[in-house]
């Protein structure tokens, strides 16, 4: 019920069945940073293509903005990017 409470969640007429509410926007390079970091340390490995985190479900509610992988370096002394391919930024957690 707290998804419902907090509007992410509206029911639709059919019980059981749910279907989007608010997003909330995220701007914010130190924001995102922090989220990113946090979905890091859910992961085994510390590490995640930047574009997989932007655009992780796991995040839900929030609309994450694009950032460039210098702006999330600069908003967190805890991450390090690192160029995977020709086109891809692994973003990896310092340890």
């Amino acid at each position: 019920r707290s998804y419902l409470d907090w509007g992410v969640l509206q029911e639709s007429g059919t019980k059981g069945i749910y279907t989007t509410g608010t997003t909330l926007a995220v701007d914010d390079s130190r924001l995102i940073a922090w989220l990113a970091e946090a979905s890091l340390h859910a992961r085994a490995n510390g590490s995640a293509p930047l574009k997989d985190l932007i655009d992780s479900p796991s995040l839900f509610p929030f609309r994450i903005k694009p950032i460039q992988a210098d702006n999330l370096l600069k908003a967190s002394p805890n991450l390090d990017v690192i160029r995977h391919g020709l086109d891809e930024d692994l973003v990896i957690l310092k340890r």
